[in-house]
């Protein structure tokens, strides 16, 4: 299967609502039941242009986590690549909102063509048992 070169523009963690985030914050990181990670956005449905910078935000107990490992999928979840070679790591504690921003990239793209089965997975670096992926989302030229 054809690997993915995803670039990062930007690969940072913050929680939600800080000064330091550039887009709106989730009002309530607050996890459902026995949960400990959960995504918040996109859920899935949404379309994107290749080249455009997506905030993903997940909501997660970060003292369970590692370290979090995003990573994408062109095929429906079938088959899972990785878009950074590192564990992103946060000084968050708790139940926390955090964030990442990635560059939609055209290697997304089937043939150079609308791809509808594109999925990210945010998860724990050790545990792929700690995680929370997206619906379909689709990637356009």
């Amino acid at each position: 299967m054809k690997k993915f070169l995803l670039s990062v523009v930007v690969g940072l963690l913050v929680a939600c609502g800080s000064e330091d985030s550039t887009s709106a914050p989730v009002d309530d990181c607050t996890l459902s039941g026995d949960a400990q990670v959960e995504w918040v956005s996109p859920q899935g449905g949404e379309s994107f242009k290749s080249g455009e910078t997506v905030t993903v935000k997940w909501k997660a107990d970060a003292d369970q986590f590692t370290g979090f490992l995003i990573k994408i999928s062109a095929d429906g979840g079938e088959t899972w690549e990785i878009p950074i070679t590192e564990s992103l790591h946060t000084s968050a504690t708790g139940v926390s909102c955090l964030e990442w921003d990635w560059e939609v990239s055209s290697d997304l793209l089937i043939d150079g063509s609308v791809n509808n089965q594109v999925q990210i997975r945010v998860q724990d670096y050790s545990d792929a048992s700690l995680r929370a992926t997206t619906g379909d989302l689709t990637v356009e030229p």
